[in-house]
């Protein structure tokens, strides 16, 4: 395989083409184009706030929902000593797999072309990824009916991974599906999805970090601890940047 096909594997459509920036170590092993993202997801700005509060050196890493493997390499590039990589997207699940052998390595990328589930993987890791999946049960896997039953499958998730993880990096969105005619949560805040996350995993998990989406003085984006300032949903930044970033270690 080469950078063409890779290319090629990329740009293949489906719902989820084009969702990621590509990793800044991909770019710089690989001649492939810095190709913008559908839609502005700020993956820098979250892995960078994770890896203010996470040590990646020599850990497994488990990213569920990886895409096309912005948060595989980036936690490779910071001394990861293994990826496992579950992606439903057979085209993005080859993507990663040509740039992890393009770039030597394969041996440290376990990839499982399939849509996850935490009953089924016996993988464990010392670091999960599992951002912005819970809310497509339903829609993209799973078998949700509905609003309330997607939420207890979230539910459920989280306490099967805290068999599979030490620590988990964890985002959901606020609508069933990603629609606003099925909110997952009455107001719509981020005092919501918080106390619904502590509640969710009583017992299985303590929420360590509770990280927000704030602009800087210089009009970039910033993830930060929540405060009393942060804590206010900010309608001007859209929802996904009002999608609260959880870090989550195993009781």
């Amino acid at each position: 395989m080469n950078s063409i096909e890779l290319e090629r594997l990329y740009f293949q459509r489906s719902k989820h083409s084009q969702y990621q920036v590509l990793s800044p170590f991909v770019l710089s092993e690989l001649c492939l184009a810095a190709v913008p993202p559908s839609v502005k997801r700020y993956e820098a700005e979250r892995f960078d706030a994770v890896a203010r509060h996470t040590c990646f050196e020599g850990k497994s890493v488990l990213d569920i929902g990886g895409n096309t493997g912005y948060f595989t390499f980036e936690s490779l590039a910071a001394g990861a000593e293994s990826v496992v990589f579950v992606e439903g997207n057979g085209a993005h699940t080859d993507f990663v797999g040509g740039c992890a052998k393009l770039m030597g390595l394969r041996d440290r990328v376990k990839l499982f072309s399939e849509y996850y589930d935490p009953g089924s993987l016996g993988s464990f890791a010392e670091i999960g990824f599992l951002l912005n999946v819970l809310h497509h049960n339903g829609e993209d896997y799973g078998d949700a009916k509905d609003s309330d039953a997607c939420l207890l499958r979230a539910e459920n998730a989280l306490a099967l991974l805290s068999d599979r993880c030490e620590r988990l990096v964890f985002q959901i969105g606020y609508n069933w599906k990603g629609s606003v005619d099925y909110p997952l949560f009455n107001n719509g805040t981020k005092t919501n999805v918080i106390d619904w996350l502590c509640e969710a995993v009583k017992g299985r998990w303590i929420v360590q970090h509770v990280l927000i989406a704030v602009s800087t003085s210089s009009g970039g984006i910033e993830y930060r601890p929540v405060d009393s300032d942060n804590i206010e949903r900010d309608d001007r930044l859209g929802e996904f940047l009002n999608r609260p970033l959880f870090i989550l270690d195993r009781c």
